[in-house]
């Protein structure tokens, strides 16, 4: 039986972020060492954060009951967040029609 989501409160969040970087090659010594992880920004409406990652989605579904509400689900490691870096952009709150 599908769950009905009646209202739910989800805050519109910016993320800043490191991610990791890959090199699929055979790279100099030089090129290796001055290669650094990427900054990363992420919006995305906050589902959770926990002391071991943050989750949000790109997009929310509003037209129909259903178990999968979210679409584009990212999990960030916390320890990949800069510090400080989980802000507010807007607070949303969803109200399902009948």
């Amino acid at each position: 039986m599908k769950k009905k989501i009646k209202d739910i409160d989800f805050p519109m969040v910016l993320i800043e972020w490191r991610d990791t970087t890959i090199q699929a090659g055979w790279v100099s010594v030089k090129y290796a060492k001055e290669e650094k992880t990427e900054l990363c920004k992420s919006i995305g409406f906050l589902l959770e954060i926990t002391k071991q990652e943050v989750k949000i989605a790109s997009a929310i579904s509003l037209d129909k009951e259903t178990d999968c509400p979210f679409n584009a689900l990212q999990i960030i490691p916390t320890e990949w967040i800069k510090k400080d870096k989980v802000k507010s952009i807007q607070y949303l709150t969803i109200r399902k029609g009948k």
